[in-house]
């Protein structure tokens, strides 16, 4: 795979019993994550951390996740 995956695919998998409900909250909750970043940047050419601070990228972070689940640190914060 080349480490872009289809929504296609992702049915297939999921349909052939190979995402639990927990793999597909967190595949929506990451899906979630990146759109509200993607919104909030003013120019795609820029890295993510060139627009927003670690404090805003967890807090989208963790706006994003399902209610009731600790999602932890967000993947981009160092």
């Amino acid at each position: 795979m080349n480490g872009k995956i289809t929504l296609s695919k992702l049915e297939a998998v999921t349909n052939a019993g190979g995402l639990n409900e927990e793999t597909l909250a967190r595949i929506g909750h990451v899906g979630r994550f990146y759109q509200r970043i993607r919104t909030a940047s003013p120019n795609s050419d820029l890295k993510i951390g060139d627009v927003l601070p670690g404090d805003v990228l967890q807090k989208f972070w963790n706006e994003t996740a399902n209610e009731g689940i600790a999602v932890g640190q967000c993947p981009l914060v160092h």
